[in-house]
């Protein structure tokens, strides 16, 4: 509606309030989400580096976040009345949640800006699986994982935790190689081997 040439202020006051009635929503069952995810992901990153490295995920509300609902949305709406005229100039919604993002970061270091391609890959498959715990944990139904060339950035013993952790789901994994000591860890299943454009059962 921002985008019109002329839009109707009295429109946009009836769209802001649904912005903030569900907005607010979304941010405190947000909020709440990497609350968990912060706590169940940082332990499986702490024994994924043998406690080398502290993973901490926190949520960036591009609203004030409190924990009542009703100031939730007393201070939503106060921020779209501050922003309203740049908002017309510029012809989008600067306030809400679709404006929220994630600091991750590992050690006190924010991993999207200075993090190796290791310590960013071993944080994402700390997020991971630390998901499929809260949705194991919400639905009580296991998941099914796909890991696409993953192992090759992590070390045998990373390896080898990760494997471990993923013994109860069902899993798909695809690797360039794998050490005789990883391949021992593995769950029962098929594997197979792609050469020349071949496939092959072993």
């Amino acid at each position: 509606m921002l985008k019109e040439n002329a839009p109707k202020i009295s429109l946009l006051e009836i769209w802001d309030q649904e912005l903030v009635e569900y907005g607010s929503k979304i941010i405190m069952m947000r909020a709440e989400f990497i609350k968990k995810l912060d706590k169940i992901s940082s332990e499986i990153h702490k024994n994924i580096t043998n406690g080398k490295e502290k993973l901490h995920v926190q949520y960036e509300a591009n609203v004030p976040f409190m924990s009542n609902l009703e100031e939730q949305k007393n201070i939503f709406l106060e921020k779209i009345e501050i922003n309203i005229e740049k908002d017309l100039v510029r012809r989008n919604t600067s306030v809400g949640p679709h404006r929220d993002d994630l600091k991750i970061s590992i050690n006190g270091i924010d991993i999207r800006k200075f993090g190796s391609q290791g310590q960013q890959r071993t944080a994402a498959l700390s997020l991971k699986l630390a998901e499929i715990m809260l949705i194991k944990e919400e639905t009580e139904e296991d998941c099914i994982l796909l890991l696409d060339d993953v192992l090759s950035e992590l070390d045998e013993e990373r390896q080898n935790y990760l494997i471990n952790s993923l013994s109860n789901i069902q899993l798909f994994i695809t690797s360039a190689e794998l050490s005789e000591k990883v391949k021992s860890t593995l769950p029962e299943g098929k594997t197979f081997y792609v050469e020349n454009g071949h496939v092959e059962e072993k």
